[in-house]
């Protein structure tokens, strides 16, 4: 039953992004062919997914400025079955779709065996779910971190989960992961049958060999392949994404090949992975280069690229503008981006949680080198597992490579040398951030496996193996996918096949009444779906009266 919905669920995801498409064009004037438009050397159709998310969750954020989303969701139900509808006024041939079997059924029902046995995560009672809840109950609330300091960490994924709530069932919201996923082994493997470019084809095949080493190696493996997190958690998402944006960007800054239509959709799927998680943001400096080249290229002023951009850059500024309602921040919770003069601003805002934006591998110690501090973190066995894993991966590639691909030329591509500065760039970013947690350097092993093809000029397929190519890649994808679901999740699917997979609480919390003014608080620290809920007690003030809710918080910074 999960394995069916989800195929819809994904389908539809699909023909939504396509009607956006279509719409896009007829409302801009363009002629851009349905379907069979290619941007980034891929038939626009692989994008659709991601057209999809990135308008239904700015549509709920734009909404819930005004609205509480629950009052609001049958309505964006009938936009959604209207666009859906709108597919058959335009339809095409049938067959334009490659590998649509995997794609829309394989891919899928492998997937969604994910969601047998899983479960929500801390960070999802600590304030994911809250953060659902508050959005689905209230319009956007001002100094909402006041209430919970981790509710200012809002992401867009929040707003697009917040509708797809069934009762006490949490199911559904993991199907957005799921979509992600589905989109990103249907990009890898078009980008290896479909794309004339090496990197991204050579890219995807060295990606493919690295999810299945994911799975072989020290203590069981572990690589840094994005593995499918608990329900709520959107580190593997973001890693996907990210990856794709640089993947893409870099591909075009090093064939300096340019079109306004790609530098459009590079800025919405940047900004896409920056509303998902401020890690994100790193993606702004390639993007950069990106316009440096374009504008060099093509003798524009910044001026006129600002105009080509313009509606991606006034959603960046509305997100901003609602982190600032919310935390008193442009970018929570680093301090020096916040206004401290607004009466919503809190002490929690800048001491509760910079530290777990920005901190070194270990807690903060100048007597102790980069070298000292890395020892430091490897000792630790989970980082000792990514690290054994991830640097044995790239040996066995680095073999498979020589075995499968043979050099026909000594031609540099002096750009390549852009992607390593970046590369290095990111490790230092993500050795000096979050503790230098693996699951938030999914995107950055991923790009790491793109070095290996910078000079993919010089690069070619063994004809050995280039007459097997279909079959060693179509079957090396499907293993890649069937081993993407953990093993307790086949356990759970073998158990009850039949049965439609719920997700809800763990446990039932056990709220207590505030000594102050307002709500209540747990001992866990973990509020759940509660929307009055502090993780902590402390003093606030809640107003009501206004149009948008506030809360204050009675502490002095």
């Amino acid at each position: 039953m999960t394995q069916l919905l989800f195929i819809v669920f994904n389908i539809s995801f699909f023909l939504i992004g396509r009607s956006l498409f279509n719409l896009l064009n007829i409302f801009t004037n363009n002629k851009l062919e349905l379907d069979k438009q290619k941007i980034f050397g891929l038939r626009i159709y692989v994008f659709y997914p991601l057209i999809s998310l990135f308008f239904i969750s700015n549509l709920v954020f734009i909404l819930n400025f005004f609205f509480q989303i629950k009052s609001t969701i049958p309505y964006i139900f009938s936009l959604f079955v209207l666009l859906i509808f709108l597919n058959f006024f335009y339809m095409t041939n049938v067959n334009i779709f490659k590998f649509k079997f995997l794609v829309f059924f394989v891919f899928p029902v492998f997937l969604s065996i994910s969601s047998h046995g899983i479960w929500l995560g801390w960070d999802t009672g600590l304030y994911h779910l809250q953060n659902q809840a508050w959005i689905r109950e209230s319009n956007l609330v001002i100094g909402l971190s006041n209430l919970n300091v981790w509710l200012g960490w809002s992401s867009i994924y929040e707003y697009l989960a917040s509708i797809f709530w069934l009762d006490d069932n949490y199911v559904v919201t993991h199907f957005l992961k799921l979509v992600i996923y589905n989109f990103f082994f249907c990009f890898l493997i078009h980008n290896i049958f479909e794309n004339k470019n090496k990197f991204l084809k050579f890219s995807s095949l060295g990606i493919l060999l690295f999810s299945i080493l994911d799975n072989v190696g020290y203590l069981g493996g572990g690589n840094g392949f994005p593995p499918i997190l608990t329900v709520g958690k959107f580190d593997d998402a973001l890693g996907i994404l990210f990856f794709v944006n640089c993947a893409l960007i870099f591909m075009r800054i090093m064939d300096q090949t340019f079109s306004k239509l790609e530098l459009s959709f590079l800025f919405y799927f940047s900004l896409l992975g920056f509303q998902i998680k401020q890690n994100g943001a790193y993606v702004i400096f390639p993007l950069l280069i990106y316009i440096y080249f374009y504008m060099k290229k093509n003798n524009l002023s910044f001026v006129k690229i600002l105009n080509l951009i313009k509606f991606p850059i006034l959603l960046g500024i509305l997100w901003v503008l609602k982190n600032v309602l919310v935390t008193s921040c442009l970018l929570y919770p680093v301090s020096f981006t916040c206004i401290t003069n607004l009466d919503w601003y809190g002490i929690d805002t800048n001491y509760a949680t910079e530290g777990w934006l920005i901190r070194p591998a270990i807690d903060p110690r100048l007597d102790e080198s980069i070298s000292d501090q890395f020892i430091y973190w490897l000792n630790d066995s989970k980082n000792k597992q990514y690290t054994y894993n991830f640097l044995l991966s790239l040996a066995i590639i680095f073999i498979v490579n020589k075995i499968f691909l043979v050099k026909i030329n000594k031609i540099k591509i002096k750009e390549s040398k852009t992607l390593i500065l970046f590369f290095i760039f990111l490790i230092l970013i993500w050795f000096y951030s979050n503790g230098a947690n693996p699951r938030y350097g999914f995107g950055v092993w991923l790009f790491g496996i793109s070095l290996f093809y910078r000079n993919y000029q010089n690069l070619e397929i063994r004809p050995l193996f280039e007459k097997y190519l279909k079959f060693i890649v179509i079957t090396t994808v499907v293993i890649s996918v069937a081993l993407t679901p953990r093993i307790y999740s086949y356990q759970d699917f073998l158990n009850n096949p039949i049965n439609f997979s719920i997700v809800d609480l763990p446990w039932e919390e056990e709220y207590i009444k505030s000594k102050f003014n307002f709500g209540v608080y747990t001992e866990s620290a973990l509020c759940w779906d509660y929307v009055e809920c502090h993780h902590i007690d402390k003093p606030i003030n809640y107003d009501d009266s206004l149009f948008f809710k506030k809360f204050t918080t009675q502490i002095s910074p």
